[in-house]
């Protein structure tokens, strides 16, 4: 019902029905057409970074944690455990964070890499509190099991993430 001028009112009959499967068939191809493009995009992206491999940061990963492992040790080989524990940090984990940047990624992305990420702070930093420690003859308050399992879980998840990578590799080369 329209209320016109005059007072008079008009009656008209609408079919919601159809008005609806109007608009369904109108953003259907808008919709279409918005995935078509982001779809273009995601291979122009893809392709551009397809020979670019995030594994590839991780080459040295296991060679850095094992260099930790031996830095637990003591003696001598406390310097080489503490570099190893930077390259971690800088060459591997730092690396590895800018090489999303560089896809337009950040780490919130992926809530695994995120999540593995964030967890292994804890335990780099408590390394590096025990080595320089022992380093310097001073009292830890991490003692040489606690060491281990740190270095236990680092290992693990790096080879976590290191798998993620693996997948997001295999995704980009598709």
């Amino acid at each position: 019902m329209t209320c016109c001028e005059k007072g008079k009112t008009e009656f008209k009959n609408i079919l919601i029905d159809e008005i609806i499967k109007k608009q369904r068939k109108v953003l259907s191809g808008i919709l279409q057409s918005l995935m078509g493009k982001l779809h273009s995009e995601e291979q122009v992206h893809r392709k551009r970074f397809r020979m670019d491999k995030l594994t590839e940061v991780f080459s040295q990963a296991h060679y850095f944690v094992e260099k930790i492992y031996d830095g637990l040790k003591g003696g001598d080989k406390i310097t080489i455990g503490k570099i190893g524990i930077q390259m971690i940090k800088k060459e591997i984990l730092g690396k590895f964070a800018s090489k999303l940047k560089e896809r337009g990624i950040e780490l919130e992305t992926y809530d695994s890499i995120k999540y593995i990420y964030d967890l292994l702070g804890y335990p780099i930093d408590g390394l590096n509190t025990y080595l320089n420690r022992l380093e310097n003859n001073k009292k830890t308050n991490i003692d040489v099991q606690t060491a281990y399992i740190f270095w236990f879980f680092i290992r693990e998840h790096i080879k976590e993430l290191e798998q993620i990578v693996k997948d997001i590799d295999v995704e980009y080369a598709s």
